[in-house]
């Protein structure tokens, strides 16, 4: 097995600022999802709603 190569503190700290940010980018994704998902539920109630209304 190869060993790996040295790391110096400078690329320790490009590894955890790059994994910051993905993780800073997931969690905005993850929070557009919540939300989409919420304004479609919140309009299918309301449809719901409406639809109830009519009747």
């Amino acid at each position: 097995m190869a060993q790996a190569p040295d790391l110096t503190p400078a690329d320790y700290q490009r590894i955890i600022a790059t994994l910051s940010t993905q993780k800073a980018q997931a969690e905005l994704a993850a929070l557009e999802w919540q939300v989409r998902a919420e304004n479609a539920s919140a309009a299918l109630a309301a449809q719901a709603t409406s639809e109830g209304a009519s009747e």
